[in-house]
């Protein structure tokens, strides 16, 4: 019947809106017919499935294909940024919007002091949902690569050396990291902007860190059940540094070992040799140095 028909129509013509209002980037709609929402869900779940980087579900219906579709070109675009490439790869605006996204988000990410604009700041400024989709993201990639790259630096890995947007931003983080490390060594304190770098905190807080490890291991203490792998590493150091120092050679390779490791063993090393060689110049000529106030790793020597 007519009204059979039009109650149809209907029905497809919500589905269609729903799908429209979510690639649009309109918000959640409420008080609405359950077709629309479910248009607008399959198309959040397709598009979703895209910016993934997965593949669409053969049996999937038409709003989860009409999100993939446009879900796939912000991702190709997203994916030529994220790759350096000099281009979306294409006129379509969806891929250009992605290519865009991408490239302000990863650099809002990887500037020193830079900043990230919210949602609101965005469409505020114009910016289209596609746009958004791939900015939010290239921020979200950009900024836990950094924290990877600060935690490959405080491990003893090697600095990341790749050309793609995402391991330029782990080498960001473990410069950071390093400088961080360096300026606590050096006895500097963060600057303002500094101290908003987390992966920058992250190395000048793993310094003191480590010299806990370290005391612990000269006080002849055991570490806390509780101790960090910083500590861990450093208490390992210092204990190598101490067996290595009084024997004269020189510092062993130590490659792949942490900051942490490293700096204790110096330490160490260094206190090792000059008891060591303090000690012999004492059975040369006599004299009895005061040990009183040394520690029992430091007698050992």
């Amino acid at each position: 019947t007519n009204a059979y028909k039009a109650t149809v129509d209907q029905m497809k013509a919500n589905y269609l809106s729903g799908i429209s209002q979510y690639l649009s980037g309109q918000s959640t709609p409420s008080n609405v017919s359950s077709e629309l929402i479910q248009g607008y869900n399959d198309a959040k779940k397709g598009y979703s499935t895209a910016m993934q980087g997965s593949s669409m579900a053969s049996n999937s219906t038409s709003g989860v294909q009409s999100g993939f579709n446009q879900g796939k070109l912000v991702y190709n675009g997203y994916t030529n940024a994220m790759n350096n490439q000099g281009s979306a790869g294409s006129q379509n605006q969806n891929q250009v919007d992605g290519y865009n996204g991408a490239s302000d988000g990863v650099n809002a990410a990887m500037t020193a002091g830079g900043t990230i604009q919210t949602d609101d700041q965005l469409k505020a400024n114009g910016k289209s949902f596609d746009y958004i989709q791939a900015y939010d993201k290239a921020v979200n990639e950009a900024q836990n690569s950094r924290s990877i790259g600060a935690q490959e630096y405080l491990s003893g890995q090697s600095r990341p050396a790749g050309t793609t947007q995402i391991e330029k931003s782990k080498a960001q983080g473990y410069d950071d990291a390093k400088a961080g490390h360096d300026a606590a060594a050096n006895g500097g304190t963060p600057t303002s902007d500094q101290n908003a770098n987390k992966e920058f905190l992250a190395g000048y807080n793993s310094y003191s860190n480590s010299m806990s490890g370290y005391d612990a291991y000269e006080n002849g203490g055991p570490l806390d059940s509780n101790a960090s792998q910083i500590q861990k590493d450093a208490y390992d150091g210092a204990q190598a540094g101490y067996l290595a120092g009084p024997n004269g050679a020189g510092l062993p390779d130590m490659t792949g070992k942490s900051p942490a490791y490293i700096d204790s063993f110096k330490k160490a090393y260094q206190k090792a040799k000059e008891i060591a060689n303090q000690g012999a110049d004492d059975a040369m000529t006599g004299n009895k140095s005061d040990q009183s106030n040394w520690s029992a790793p430091q007698k050992a020597a």
